[in-house]
């Protein structure tokens, strides 16, 4: 009989904001919403910013509760409270 083999690397891990965008913008695509409203102190900023279209079909309205995210949310859209 063939042993399993168990590998001793850690699978990719991927950050909880990443995985909750990801969700919001399958759940936007299969549900034909029209808009999507994000509180940019609750993502990985830059990195997770940097994935979303905001020229496409789907609007994107980001909040941010801080002037430092508002200034950043600015850079990448007119949308922004």
């Amino acid at each position: 009989m063939a042993k399993n083999k168990i590998s001793n690397t850690a699978p990719k891990k991927t950050a909880v904001s990443q995985a909750v965008l990801e969700g919001a913008l399958s759940i936007a695509k299969n549900c034909n919403v029209n808009i999507l409203v994000l509180f940019i102190d609750g993502l990985n900023q830059n990195c997770e910013l940097d994935q979303l279209n905001f020229n496409g079909p789907l609007e994107i309205i980001l909040v941010a509760r801080t002037n430092k995210n508002f200034k950043l949310a600015k850079t990448y859209t007119k949308k922004v409270v």
